[in-house]
């Protein structure tokens, strides 16, 4: 999350032309928030930030997000600016990076431009998943991949238990040229899930190892 802090905040002191802008990062999961305090660094909610911002004596707020899809996180970050929306002249919610057809297109475009094919190769993308519109999300961007000829490459989700057993039949129905896959998270954070529910023995690894594939 710091390089995609980092480069928000250069963008948005780029086009400063008086004072520079009052910057706070906010984390919406609370576990995240409790760990790293456990860690001595405080985070905060999402709540205090904007708090903390009108009590700078800001009053036009951008709240940009790293979110993928419009899950459940989103939608509690969505409540917290709705609930501090009368404290400021003007504020703006930035969309979730797959929030429309085109934003699809536009991610599988650019998958497609730095994932090289390989002919006995398959990848496979582990995004978080959700609720019914999060999922519809990970589905349209694995259509636009297709509509790419990019059948190689699968979308899978770990909030859905039978994604991985349908992603490892996908693969096989590919046929016998696929030997390998390229297991990458699909997260701009993935803290625990990649090492326990997607790298580990136990988890899509684990799965797609005991189906044959290296």
């Amino acid at each position: 999350v710091e390089p995609l802090s980092e480069e928000l905040e250069q963008a948005f002191c780029s086009d400063c032309t008086e004072d520079e802008p009052v910057v706070r990062e906010a984390y919406t999961s609370a576990k995240v928030r409790a760990k790293l305090a456990g860690c001595g660094e405080r985070i905060l909610a999402v709540d205090e930030a904007l708090e903390e911002l009108w009590s700078a004596g800001v009053r036009d707020v951008c709240v940009a997000v790293s979110h993928l899809v419009d899950g459940a996180a989103y939608g509690a970050l969505r409540q917290a600016v709705e609930t501090h929306a009368s404290l400021f002249d003007a504020i703006r919610l930035a969309r979730p990076l797959l929030s429309s057809a085109e934003d699809c297109k536009r991610v599988a475009e650019i998958l497609d431009g730095e994932v090289p094919r390989r002919a006995d190769s398959a990848v496979v993308l582990v995004g978080h998943g959700g609720p019914h519109a999060a999922q519809l999300a990970y589905l349209a961007l694995g259509y636009a991949l297709r509509e790419r000829g990019r059948n190689d490459m699968y979308v899978g989700m770990l909030d859905d238990k039978g994604s991985c057993d349908a992603v490892a039949h996908a693969v096989e129905c590919a046929g016998s040229r696929v030997r390998r896959v390229l297991l990458a998270p699909l997260l701009i954070s993935s803290s625990a899930h990649a090492q326990r529910d997607i790298f580990s023995t136990s988890g899509w690894r684990g799965i797609l190892e005991r189906a044959g594939y290296a």
